[in-house]
């Protein structure tokens, strides 16, 4: 069988390399803050945009005090593909256009492996784990989303002498409720390649998949923990954006107390 051929992103290792610069605590990241101009508008569900989350897309619902939690606890809620998967027929010519399913082995260890490396992670520092909803009690639901699989992995042994740049891509949504009243205070979304931080090329079995996925998790849950850690420091409350006046955030939290 032949192998893939390469194709080399030259940013790709230098923003690895600082992604983990920043996520292991050697580079300091500002402060969030909640985005200004179009951006400050509320979505539909009353959240704001915020700047500096360490993920690609966050949002917090103005006026929540994060410092009021002590203890989290985690939930994974799904695996969803972008769309239905087809049926497993062998490689294709072009790997970006494939959609295949996991096994139903791999789909049920992926969220086994989601909730471990979540719970280890929080289990070193953060929020204190709990498994009961109260008050007090931040509930994170991870979702696996928007998940693209480019390669049959159950139809390729060990042995197989395919190396590719990327597995496949998934979409990480995390939403924060309170769990005592249910209501979401924050979401964070991240999309990622399953692929390499180092850009090495993958083996296209299930255990890369297995692998390469628990390192995305990794680099999730630290981001989520440092990001819960900075919107509990200070006086616990995002700053508005420098464009903003007081007069423009007192109208943001008019129109929040409409929405709710």
């Amino acid at each position: 069988m032949r192998t893939a051929r390469r194709v080399y992103s030259p940013r790709a290792f230098p923003i690895a390399a600082v992604a983990a610069l920043i996520l292991f605590g050697c580079i300091r990241t500002p402060t969030p803050r909640f985005a200004g101009g179009q951006a400050a508008n509320l979505s539909q569900d009353g959240l704001r945009l915020v700047e500096f989350s360490g993920f690609q897309q966050a949002w917090v619902r103005p006026g929540t005090s994060f410092d009021d939690y002590k203890s989290i606890r985690l939930q994974y809620r799904k695996l969803a593909y972008r769309e239905p998967p087809r049926s497993n027929q062998g490689p294709r010519n072009r790997s970006d256009s494939s959609d295949y399913p996991l096994t139903d082995d791999l789909y049920a260890r992926l969220g086994r492996e989601a909730v471990e490396v979540f719970t280890d992670e929080f289990d070193r520092d953060g929020l204190r784990l709990v498994e009961a909803s109260g008050p007090g009690v931040l509930e994170a639901r991870i979702h696996l989303v928007d998940l693209v699989v480019r390669w049959p992995l159950d139809l390729l042994g060990g042995q197989n002498n395919l190396y590719v740049d990327a597995l496949g891509s998934v979409v990480v949504r995390i939403d924060l409720h309170d769990s005592a009243s249910g209501e979401l205070v924050a979401r964070v979304v991240e999309f990622s390649e399953i692929a390499s931080p180092s850009s090495r090329p993958i083996q296209v079995t299930a255990g890369s998949a297995i692998y390469e996925t628990r390192q995305l998790m990794r680099s999730w849950a630290i981001r989520l923990r440092l990001f819960l850690q900075a919107l509990q420091a200070s006086d616990s409350r995002l700053r508005p954006h420098p464009s903003e006046s007081s007069e423009d955030l007192g109208q943001a939290h008019r129109g929040l107390r409409k929405l709710v």
